[in-house]
C-alpha cells in the first residue's frame, strides 16, 4: 500500500502549453520567500481549470514569484495568493513527486 501525503500550497503560476493548460506551478513559504515545490498536472476536472482561471486573471504579473525559479517559457505568472490542497507521493530534493490537485 502506497502512502499519499497532503499539503496545502500557493499558486505561483499557471503553465501553458502550446495554448492548453498544461498544469499549476505551486510553491510554499520558507523564512518569507516563496519556494517552487513542483508543477501539479493531474487531478483538474474541466470545472476546475475554468474556475482556476477566472480567479487568476487579477493576480497576473511580469515575473516568477518564486526566490528560486526564474523565466521559463509558457508560464503565466501569479500574485501567490490562491492556495489548494495537493496530494503528492513523497519530497524529493525540494520537489513534489507526482502530486494531484486535491481542492481548493
Amino acid at each position: 500500500m502506497k502512502v499519499r501525503h497532503e499539503g496545502r500550497f500557493l499558486v505561483g503560476g499557471i503553465a501553458d502549453v502550446q495554448g492548453d493548460f498544461g498544469g499549476v506551478l505551486v510553491g510554499q513559504r520558507v523564512g518569507g520567500e516563496l519556494r517552487y515545490r513542483g508543477t501539479v498536472e493531474w487531478g483538474f476536472t474541466g470545472w476546475t481549470v475554468t474556475d482556476l482561471l477566472v480567479r487568476s486573471k487579477l493576480l497576473v504579473r511580469a515575473t516568477s514569484p518564486f526566490a528560486d525559479k526564474s523565466a521559463r517559457h509558457g508560464v503565466v505568472w501569479l500574485e501567490p495568493r490562491l492556495a489548494f490542497e495537493v496530494s503528492y507521493a513523497e519530497v524529493t530534493q525540494g520537489r513534489l513527486a507526482r502530486p494531484l490537485f486535491g481542492g481548493s
